[in-house]
Order: structure tokens, then C-alpha cells, then sequence
């Protein structure tokens, strides 16, 4: 294991290599591949030109190509700077979903790794999603992150869920801003 960076609230090691965590099946997750940067904004296109990933997650919502791609390389910025890991929910070699996960140095509010998860409006409500999100959670856990939140809408149920089966505990209702503030604690 590398040095703990305690800006970050994790071990360096958690950028080192190539990320590829088997989910089940053929279901796994790989960050962006910036080799093959047209089809991956394709698929970021399809599974985000959506009313629902508008409605909750507006910040990743695109509505062309072109956005898409623009998209994808601001996380693969991010993720080059060692502030995030965005990794992508694949099913063979298709992109169905994604799981980011923000660095507390870039993060607002609480100083802790935060997590956002959606799936393309094709294959939402297969449990799946909850997959990756557990799996993600213990690799973040595997390179010394202990506290994880999320921030979701009160009326995204499907997400209430997940983050309820993951083990996370809701902390503050946000009153006028619609979202609720969920925490776990990977850490013994």
C-alpha cells in the first residue's frame, strides 16, 4: 500500500494501476477510456440524455454528443488529478451506468469522499446498481476511505434504496434544497 493523503482522506494507491473491479456476470466496472473517447461519449449520450438524470442528477445530464464528450473529459480531468474516480458500469463492453466518487479536497461541505451513481434508462431497476455501488464502496475501503456521503433527491426512490442496502445511514433532511444527506462509515 502507498502513503495515506490525509487531503484526501485516502491512499495514493487508490490512482495507481488500472481499475477493473468484477461485479458479476459480465458485469464490471473500468473508469473512461480515453482511447476510445467517441464511443464512450456515444454511450454517456445515451444513458444521460435523460428526463430522469436531468431531474436528479442535472449536472451530468447532456443533450448531444458533442456535451457528452465535453463531459467525460472534465471527469477524466478530474480523475487525472487525483480529485475523483469515475468509473463506468459495463456490461460486456457497453456502458450501462456510472459511480463517481469525489475526493474531499474538491468537496463541499462535510470533508468527506462523496458518491454519485446513475444508470442508463434501460436497465434501471435490475439491482445492478446496487452491485456496483457496494463493490465501489469496498474498493474505496480497500485504500483506506472511512467515511462515505451521499447527497439524493428525497423524492429518488430507487437511490434511497440503494444507499439504504449499502449500509448508509441518513444524517440531515436538507429542508428546502429536496435532498437528504446519507453517510456511511466504511471503517472499523
Amino acid at each position: 500500500m502507498g502513503l495515506y493523503l490525509k487531503d484526501k482522506k485516502c491512499n495514493e494507491s487508490l490512482w495507481d494501476g488500472e481499475i477493473k473491479l468484477k461485479i458479476s456476470g459480465s458485469f464490471s466496472l473500468t473508469p473512461i477510456n480515453f482511447n476510445d473517447i467517441e464511443s464512450e461519449a456515444m454511450m454517456y449520450f445515451v444513458n444521460c440524455n435523460d428526463d430522469v438524470i436531468r431531474w436528479h442528477l442535472p449536472d451530468f445530464s447532456v443533450k448531444d454528443i458533442p456535451e457528452a464528450k465535453e463531459k467525460l473529459l472534465e471527469l477524466l480531468g478530474l480523475d487525472a488529478s487525483r480529485n475523483s474516480v469515475t468509473l463506468c458500469i459495463r456490461m460486456g463492453n457497453g456502458v450501462i451506468g456510472y459511480v463517481r466518487c469525489l475526493s474531499p479536497s474538491v468537496q463541499k461541505g462535510s470533508g468527506n469522499w462523496s458518491i454519485n451513481f446513475w444508470m442508463g434508462p434501460l436497465t434501471r431497476r435490475r439491482n445492478i446498481t446496487k452491485a456496483a455501488v457496494s463493490r465501489t464502496l469496498q474498493y474505496l475501503q480497500s485504500h483506506e476511505v472511512d467515511l462515505v456521503d451521499a447527497y439524493i433527491h428525497s423524492a429518488n426512490f430507487g437511490g434511497i434504496k440503494i444507499l439504504n442496502f449499502c449500509g448508509f445511514n441518513l444524517m440531515d433532511r436538507m429542508g428546502g434544497v429536496r435532498h437528504n444527506h446519507y453517510r456511511v462509515k466504511l471503517g472499523s
